[in-house]
């Protein structure tokens, strides 16, 4: 049997480093996607995240020494159990893995020990998520295809993604592809028992990837070059997070105030069509999202963290505008919620900002939504214009 050893110095209080392997939510900023702990002698752990396929690793601990030292077992699904030793020395990190009964099983767990543990650095000395920071996207929104779908856009075989849509500014349009292309391949390799995610998985921004598509029923291939997540600015305390979240805010409700006008509770009901939405639903939707807010700063109070998956649920749009029947009463509850997110923020005390990845988090988890209100906006107008 072999082993592996990983060794990390990390510029960060000591505290913190042992803490990012016994606190869930801390654990999960860097290692995992959830997981379930109880670090104790005889305790256990299991950890889940994504890569192209679920996976779940099972721990049982052996040893806990306080700031000093973790000893636990680690299975994942049927595999053999292997053993784990953590050492924690002033900044200075050990980590142990042995017990591997093929070189295949232990290549694969240093190449996943290597990149958790640059995570780890990453994450507890500037805050940012490798997950996030070296993740491409590609920037097309896949829509439904089949026999149909094909007939309709010539594509003369059975399998591929259709691109019912596209991101401005990310790698497909800087390409040139465009809606109603179906993507074929991708270096070569077939879409049609894989997705293009996985196809992409473990790529990092700035590589380069061939596509191959149809348009107009001829085939096509262009070389993409892979764009990453953009990283908005992190703010250095939460005093500046208040005061960013403040202003935006402010934006949102002269927004609405603008595109209110004129609107009575008649035009507020009216859909377009049957699949669009009226203007009192976009606005409970508004209320869904800071909700959403509310929750996922509340969780770095208390923990464990979550985010509120529910935004778009239609029995709590309904819920809402039961609860709201008005306009006014639909944007009081908006800027209420708001009003409480901003207090939850006030609250977090300045100890907090210590641990770089909160705000980075933060952050990062919300800062498309101005984007997104303002395209919801636009359906707001979209109304008003069709009544």
């Amino acid at each position: 049997m072999t082993q592996k050893t990983f060794t990390r110095t990390i510029n960060i209080a000591p505290e913190q480093i042992y803490q990012s392997f016994v606190n869930r939510d801390d654990l999960c900023d860097w290692l995992c996607y959830d997981a379930s702990l109880n670090v104790a002698a005889d305790g256990y752990g299991l950890l889940s995240w994504y890569e192209g396929v679920f996976n779940h690793v099972y721990l049982a601990f052996n040893e806990v020494a306080e700031g000093k030292k973790l000893a636990f077992s680690w299975q994942s699904g049927n595999r053999d159990v292997t053993q784990v030793e953590v050492i924690f020395n002033e900044k200075n990190l050990t980590l142990i893995h042995s017990g591997f009964t093929s070189e295949e099983q232990a290549q694969q767990h240093e190449e996943f020990w290597n990149f958790r543990l640059d995570n780890l650095k990453s994450v507890l000395e500037t805050g940012a998520n490798l997950a996030m920071t070296e993740r491409v996207i590609i920037g097309i929104y896949p829509g439904e295809f089949n026999a149909e779908v094909a007939e309709r856009l010539n594509v003369p075989v059975d399998y591929g993604v259709h691109v019912a849509n596209v991101v401005e500014n990310f790698s497909a349009q800087a390409a040139g592809i465009q809606i109603n292309d179906v993507i074929v391949a991708v270096n070569g390799q077939q879409l049609n028992d894989i997705s293009i995610y996985d196809v992409v998985l473990g790529k990092k921004p700035g590589e380069t990837v061939n596509v191959s598509y149809y348009r107009n029923g001829v085939e096509n291939t262009v070389d993409v070059k892979l764009l990453g997540y953009p990283i908005p600015p992190i703010p250095a305390s939460f005093a500046e997070l208040h005061a960013n979240w403040e202003a935006r805010y402010e934006h949102y409700n002269q927004r609405m105030e603008e595109f209110l006008q004129g609107v009575d509770e008649m035009i507020a009901s009216q859909k377009p069509d049957e699949n669009s939405w009226s203007i009192r639903e976009l606005i409970a939707h508004f209320i869904l999202i800071e909700r959403h807010n509310l929750e996922w700063f509340s969780t770095y109070h208390h923990g464990p963290r979550r985010i509120n998956p529910f935004t778009e649920d239609a029995a709590r749009i309904n819920a809402i505008l039961k609860t709201y029947p008005k306009v006014t009463d639909l944007v009081a509850e908006w800027q209420r919620v708001q009003r409480e997110t901003l207090s939850i923020i006030s609250l977090f005390p300045d100890s907090m900002s210590e641990r770089k990845s909160y705000l980075w988090w933060m952050t990062f988890e919300a800062h498309a939504q101005p984007i997104f209100f303002e395209r919801l906006l636009e359906e707001v107008e979209a109304v008003k214009s069709h009544t």
